[in-house]
């Protein structure tokens, strides 16, 4: 977003007012915060693993389901939860009224441009903990578009002014961290930035192509039906190429659309922030509603505050509905460095009431908290290894994101700007200046009903514990997972002034905290004993001489004859301190339970009965201690309970894929949530058992799963915490090909005319050969006489294609050659699969690529004597030349375009090349443009555009993709038929027990002996048991769904049946000799195939397409699934 103040990798400052913003004295010194920098080694994410990426224009216009990337794996599941109404009686301070929205614009595990996964084995990661202070959350991310190389962004050398690769428009969330947001109430909001600093060649200008049938706008309705599908609730749109001005105009009713669909639609205003006719016509009342809500840009201060709030109130705007102040978060740090944050309070109600008159934005805080290590302690950061990703230091990120929101007494109940609390252990600065967000916001939550559980869990950890049993001594981090957290952080009440207890997240005691100078090691300050059940643990530790109450949970939960309250404790100090349960009533009677059952040194379940309460409602939970010294109690699990019973075991339960690395995916049928909250995926050795997984999917990757002899189990929890019982489906892979390897090319460099394009790691690594993968294996513990089925299946392919190509070869040979006639290149899934097993092997790679797919006609505008071409569509486009040929056959070079390259001579970045997204006169009313496309691995592809009379009339290409029917990919056929004189038979086609013709292909016998037919839909031969011996042919027809068609033959051999010894003179006479039919003259086509046929003991059968058997595909119960 446009700031005077702001310079980070995504916002524009514009000179002069930068300049005037110095001159003014609105900003110190910029904090860049570094960026998180994509893992390597053991952290690296998985050849399979599922990861977000920026999406331009054309790829939301070309989006589908099939063809977006990772897209099953990148679906949010958790629905939209239903906030509890205020109540001040149970708030830190009761004063506010709860009535300003919080829209929270920031990154979520960092902000990794490249390899943005859903979850990972690197606890180095955010987690945000204070949903309850938010309504909304925006990723402000930035994600480098599909098709751009990881390679060409280098940490070392970088700039936030120049990056050197493309990001996308459009930016959805994680959906890791949608899911969090939605358990919390909170609508998770997909970003649209137009900027033509940032986002060279992609423009808003490419977002108004119209459907031809029903008018509306294709991106419009593309972006409902992908937040439909990814799960989130609306878009946040950034116009920094017109500012939203004149020229951007149609913007306005493109919006709008987003809107009447029930989307959520908020817009930064670059223009003032000043409530003006600008403010309203982008915004709208009634039938004239554009957009839900404006984010102000940070012109305001505290004297214009309330003004502003009050005329857009007395135009008929909802000031806590549909304005936003925004707040520049990360420059202001906890200091108040920026205006917005130190001007807050003149949006208060009063002195005492801090309840702001309008909404508030804030943008980009864990810029600070997190990324803002980097600056806080340059001494000892590394752009390739930055502060924010080593161990040791995310105590300092929880520490610093508990000062922000709950503020420098880190007790949202003290909560107040100008504290000067000390905060220079965990900061450059010595003292706290910014009030906190508890300072004007009341915790919001959504525990409601009569049921409830927590396991404090954080969404990472080092290690992870199953019913407080060590069941993963691997790093991990998974917002899926994160539990719903304490509603305050902490508020602790107590008449002890001297008062010192509190509470922090336990992770163990592999966990080691490091001082500012990255090498002193900081004590914890409680023993680490770990998790009960997650990664993470409630740990309560200090001292009060008086009662001291730790206010957990804001509820309104009902309270029945049935209800307890478990908690699961453990004492880990010596010293012991009286614990009760603290339960607040909406009659506003607070009841205090004593809790007994706690020991020192090991779990236990405290259960506290609630039944004599019973038709009342709790609006808060908390504990009591007294006589506390130097105590500690950790507190592993939270749950009430009404009497209902476990979940339902899920259904469905199967395993996708299983990889040779120990990459796994699963799936299952979902059920409703509510009924259930997460699933749990551990697998079963006989070592002991080992946790893969915890959130609330149907589809679930698995970066490292044990792959030997192993049972995989899936459990569904309640909401209650109970667990379903437990489908398990055992796999031994101690039989299987292991070791598999797709014979590969690197691509190290691509030039584009006088342009090298090359980066710190190959551009691309694809499939050696051409239309063809090879893959090997070691097949020594298979069978010599068994054939192993090798499939490879493209990934992200358009609906109706064919996806599934083949070979059958013997396991022993430890190698398979497929072919792919398909030119452009896709990520690919080779599984190897023994007919003895039934599962396979899978590696995934890159299939070879040996096509630039051309630009489709729509990449050329021609409109008043002029032209443009738009950014291409074809997704790993690296370059496009442009040359013009004149009716008299001279060519001449016009421009040169390089993807993401800059188009402005600033911030010390140099253009390699001319801007794709400039009108540009066109050169004559006749001629040919002829263009040369040059994809990512190399491949150049050149086109010619016929202009006549100033307008494009044909596009001729010298590459195409080559669009394979099912009979080029599939070779029918069946092994020689051998049977006895009177005896009947049926025979299946070949290797049937591996692989089946796609469903609806069909037989016709054409020619063949009278006593042999064909099974139309299965194709098996039916023998009668009236043949007469001899050799015999068959030709049978094939067609398949496709309108394809192939031919089968067979060879029959009849033998002479043996007579038994009959009485007689003499021996009966021999049979006459059947005459064979005579063979036609074969057609090129039966030769292609008889020719495939006899290849097949050298070679095996080469097939492909959606009919086969599934490879490496288990369904519980042991039934294998068919592949689509």
């Amino acid at each position: 977003m446009h700031s005077p103040q702001r310079h980070t990798h995504r916002i524009i400052p514009k000179t002069l007012a930068a300049s005037l913003a110095i001159a003014l004295g609105l900003i110190a010194a910029p904090a860049y915060a570094a960026d998180t920098v994509y893992n390597t080694g053991d952290k690296e994410v998985g050849t399979a693993q599922p990861k977000n990426m920026g999406h331009r224009l054309q790829d939301v216009r070309d989006w589908s389901p099939e063809t977006d990337p990772y897209a099953p794996f990148l679906r949010a599941d958790v629905p939209l939860q239903k906030r509890i109404d205020h109540d001040p009686t149970t708030q830190a301070d009761p004063n506010l009224d709860g009535k300003a929205e919080i829209m929270l614009m920031q990154g979520d595990y960092g902000n990794s441009f490249f390899d943005n996964f859903r979850a990972n084995n690197d606890a180095n990661q955010h987690t945000l903990q204070f949903w309850q202070y938010a309504d909304y959350w925006s990723p402000w991310h930035g994600s480098a578009s599909v098709g751009t190389p990881r390679a060409l962004y280098d940490p070392k050398t970088s700039k936030w002014q120049q990056r050197g690769f493309e990001f996308g428009i459009v930016d959805i969330p994680n959906p890791a961290w949608t899911n969090a947001a939605h358990r919390n109430g909170v609508k998770s909001i997909a970003t649209i930035y137009f900027d033509p600093a940032f986002r060279p060649a992609l423009t808003y200008r490419e977002a108004f192509e119209k459907d031809k049938d029903s008018k509306e706008y294709r991106i419009a309705k593309q972006l409902v039906e992908m937040a439909k599908y990814y799960g989130y609730d609306g878009y946040f749109l950034n116009e920094e190429e017109g500012n939203l001005g004149s020229e951007s105009e149609e913007l306005r009713p493109l919006m709008q659309y987003l809107t009447r669909q029930g989307l959520y639609t908020q817009w930064y205003s670059n223009i003032g922030a000043n409530w003006d006719s600008h403010k309203e016509k982008w915004t709208g009342l009634g039938d004239d509603k554009v957009m839900d809500s404006v984010f102000l840009n940070y012109r305001w201060n505290s004297s214009s505050a309330k003004g502003i709030a009050e005329k857009a109130k007395e135009k008929g705007y909802d000031p806590h509905k549909r304005v936003f102040f925004g707040v520049e978060a990360n420059q202001a740090q906890l200091t108040n460095k920026h205006t917005t944050a130190k001007d807050i309070p003149g949006l208060y109600t009063s002195t005492d009431n801090h309840s702001p008159t309008a909404s508030i934005a804030l943008f980009t805080p864990s810029d600070y908290y997190h990324r803002g290590l980097d600056d806080d302690f340059k001494n000892i950061s590394d752009p390739t290894n930055p502060v924010h990703q080593r161990d040791g230091f995310q105590w300092m990120v929880d520490a610093r994101q508990r000062l922000y929101f709950s503020g420098g007494a880190k007790n949202p109940a003290k909560a107040e700007f100008g504290s000067k609390a000390k905060i220079d252990d965990v900061t450059s600065s010595s003292q706290m200046e910014w009030g906190g967000v508890a300072d004007f916001v009341p915790a919001r939550s959504v525990i409601r009903g009569n049921s409830f559980s927590t396991n404090f869990n954080i969404g990472r950890g080092l290690q992870w514990w199953s019913r407080g049993q060590l069941t993963s001594s691997e790093q991990w981090a998974n917002m899926d997972s994160q539990s719903i957290l304490p509603s305050w952080q902490w508020w602790v009440e107590s008449e002890d002034s001297n008062v010192s207890l509190t509470a922090d997240w336990d992770l163990g005691d592999t966990e080691k905290r490091f001082a500012k100078d990255g090498r002193t090691e900081v004590p914890l300050p409680f023993k680490a004993i770990g998790a009960y059940d997650g990664g993470s643990s409630l740990a309560i530790h200090g001292s009060s001489s008086k009662p001291a109450t730790l206010n957990l949970f804001k509820t309104h939960v009902n309270i029945t004859d049935k209800s307890q309250l478990n908690l699961v404790t453990q004492q880990a100090s010596s010293s012991t301190a009286k614990v009760s349960l603290v339960v607040q009533f909406a009659d506003s009677k607070e009841e205090i339970i004593p809790v007994t059952n706690i020991l020192r040194g090991t779990w236990n379940i405290s259960n506290v009965d609630l039944s004599k309460f019973a038709g009342k409602t709790a609006t808060s939970i908390g504990l009591r201690f007294e006589d506390a010294k130097d105590y500690q109690l950790n507190l592993g699990s939270l749950s009430l309970t009404s009497g209902a019973g476990k979940p339902d075991a899920p259904s469905g339960v199967k395993i996708d894929r299983v990889y040779d690395d120990g990459q796994l995916v699963l799936s299952w049928d979902k059920a409703e949530y509510g009924d259930v909250v997460n699933y749990r995926v551990t697998a079963l050795e006989e070592t002991g058992e080992s946790h893969l997984y915890e959130g609330f999917s149907h589809l679930v990757y698995v970066k490292k799963a044990p792959i030997g002899k192993v049972t995989y189990r899936v459990q569904a929890v309640g909401a209650d915490g109970q667990f379903s019982d437990p489908v398990d489906i055992p796999v031994d892979m101690t039989k299987a090909p292991r070791g598999l390897a797709v014979a590969s090319r690197e691509v190290a460099e691509v030039s584009v005319a006088a342009n090298k394009i090359k980066g710190t790691e190959a551009l691309r690594t694809v499939a050696e050969g051409k239309e063809s993968l090879t893959v090997s294996w070691d097949g020594s513990q298979i069978s010599d006489d068994d054939p192993c089925l090798v499939v490879a299946h493209l990934q992200h392919r358009e609906s109706g294609q064919l996806n599934d190509f083949s070979s059958v070869v013997p396991c022993a040979s430890g190698k398979a050659t497929v072919s792919i006639p398909v030119r452009e290149g896709y990520p690919v899934d080779v599984t190897v699969r023994p007919q003895s097993l039934s599962y396979g092997v899978s590696v995934r790679a890159d299939s070879a690529d040996s096509l630039a797919r051309p630009l489709p006609d729509s990449d050329l505008k021609i409109e008043g004597g002029k032209y443009r071409f738009f950014n291409p569509s074809t997704t790993d486009w690296a370059g496009l030349e442009v040359n013009w040929r004149d009716k008299d056959g001279k060519e001449t070079a016009k421009t040169v375009h390089l993807r993401g390259d800059t188009i402005k001579s600033q911030w010390e970045s140099h253009p390699k090349s001319d801007s794709i997204v400039q009108w540009r006169e066109l050169p004559a009313q006749e001629g040919i443009f002829v263009t040369k496309l040059t994809d990512t691995a190399g491949n150049v592809t050149t086109q010619e555009w016929t202009i006549k009379d100033g307008a494009l009339v044909s596009v001729v290409s010298d590459q195409k993709e080559a669009k394979p029917t099912m009979a080029d990919i599939y070779s029918p056929g069946y092994e020689p038929v051998s049977l006895k004189q009177g005896e009947e038979k049926r025979v299946s086609l070949q290797y049937a027990k591996l692989l089946a013709l796609p469903e609806g292909t069909t037989f016709t016998a054409r020619e063949m002996p009278a006593f042999a037919s064909v099974d139309k839909t299965s194709g098996d031969l039916i023998l009668a048991g009236d043949a007469k011996p001899g050799h015999y042919q068959g030709t049978i027809d094939v067609v398949y769904t496709d309108g394809s068609r192939d031919v089968a033959l067979v060879t029959f051999v009849v033998d002479k049946a043996e007579m038994a010894p009959t009485p007689g003179p003499s021996d009966p006479s021999p049979a006459p000799k059947p005459t064979p039919t005579p063979e036609k003259p074969k057609s090129v086509h039966e030769t292609r195939h008889k020719t495939k046929e006899n290849n097949l003991a050298k070679t095996g059968i080469s097939i492909g397409g959606i009919g086969l058997i599934a490879v490496g595909l288990i369904a519980a119960g042991g039934a294998i699934r068919r592949s689509r």
